[in-house]
Parts: C-alpha cells; structure tokens; sequence
C-alpha cells in the first residue's frame, strides 16, 4: 500500500511496520527463494521472516535473498519502512523530475554544478509549485516471493 503521510512534527524519521502470514512451498534443494519489492516508497526497509531478521533494501533491484530463513507452510513476513527527512525538511514546493523520491540528486532540476540561483537560470526553472508537495511513502502494491534456479 503506498500512503501519503505529512511530515513527522518531532522532526523524526517515521517507521511503518507491515506484517503479513504467507504460505511457502518448499523449494526444490537447487533453487533460492528471494523478495521482490517492485518499488519501495521510503529510506529503507528492514525484513524479518520467522523472526529473524533477513536483511535490508536500500536501493532498486529492491529485492532481498530469503533461502535458508523459510519453512514449508506458513511463515510470517514483516517488512519495517523507515523513511528520511525529506518531507519535514523539503524542498516542499518542488514539482521536478524526482519530486517523488526520498533522496534526488538535484532538487532544481539541473545537475548541481548548474548555479540554479542565478537569475537566468531561476527564470527556466518550471519545477516550482505553491502546492506543498509530499513523497510517497509505503510499499508498492506489488511484493511477491520469487523461486529461482
């Protein structure tokens, strides 16, 4: 689920926690057994199988190794979203080419060796908006257990 969420008013970082029961085959002794996360809305996310802590997702593929932590039958998945200042701290009017994403390279639009201030440049700029505009921030709609050779 992808939620929209205003900024932390303690000037935290938010961490969100989705759990979920889910049921497993047992793998063939070949294959391994993987999460995929088709996007991840957030810092970073910490995954726990059974308990045990599986690993972090930090940055695309967004998928995490999960063999050797599963169980034929159920297993219970949670998945720890932490997300980063961006929306307590801005920019909050920036409408650019990564306005969604936790962290961007360059909020103006331009690479950062690019004085975006300057006058001529400011005046090219169509990356600012008088909306407050906030970053996604949850899981995707699609996260699914991948067996693989």
């Amino acid at each position: 689920m992808i939620q929209r969420m205003p900024p932390n008013k303690a000037g935290k970082t938010c961490k969100i926690t989705s759990s979920q029961q889910i049921t497993l085959d047992r793998p063939a002794a070949h294959q391994r057994i993987f999460l995929d996360l088709d996007r991840l809305h957030g810092t970073l996310a910490i995954v726990r199988l059974n308990g045990k802590e599986a690993g972090a997702v930090l940055w695309a593929a967004y998928r995490l190794e999960l063999t050797g932590l599963t169980r034929a039958g159920a297993n219970h998945l949670e998945i720890d979203l932490i997300n980063s200042l961006r929306d307590l701290l801005g920019p909050h009017h920036y409408t650019g080419p990564q306005k969604n994403e936790q962290w961007g390279w360059s909020y103006s639009g331009y690479p950062e060796k690019v004085n975006w201030m300057d006058n001529q440049v400011r005046g090219t700029l169509k990356t600012r908006s008088y909306a407050y505009e906030f970053v996604p921030f949850g899981l995707s709609e699609i996260a699914r257990i991948v067996y693989e050779e």
